[in-house]
């Protein structure tokens, strides 16, 4: 399930938008409580070359504060919630994205995609 795609067709700043999004994660997290033990919650990625016109000739609305609030809104939900708390774990890496290989403006490339998935098997095989 991917909640945060909504976000990215408003302006900075919308509270009542923002509102209605921490509902909708909050309404997502509440769906996948019952039946799992732990949640994990991999934040947004965002591109750090979003001023560079050689690279975009266009300006896109997933900029690095826009993602960057997204990730805030979600951690507010999780924090606001002891038992979502206390079962869901978020994966910041947002700072890590920033300048790290991409396969367009929003999307990563697909090593950096196998390298997030290989660290998340070896860090859930240490911990399980």
């Amino acid at each position: 399930m991917h909640v945060t795609i909504q976000r990215r067709w408003l302006a900075k700043g919308d509270r009542v938008f923002d509102s209605k999004f921490m509902e909708n994660v909050h309404w997502a997290f509440k769906v996948y409580q019952p039946v799992c033990q732990h949640i994990v919650w991999i934040g947004n990625t965002a591109n750090g070359n979003e001023d560079n016109s050689t690279m975009y000739s266009r300006k896109f609305t997933q900029t690095m504060e826009n993602m960057k609030q997204i990730d805030l809104d979600v951690k507010d939900v999780i924090e606001a919630d002891s038992k979502l708390n206390a079962m869901v774990s978020f994966i910041d890496v947002h700072d890590a994205s920033l300048f790290a290989p991409h396969s367009n403006f929003v999307h990563m490339d697909n090593s950096w995609c196998r390298d997030l998935g290989n660290w998340l098997s070896n860090f859930a095989m240490n911990v399980y």
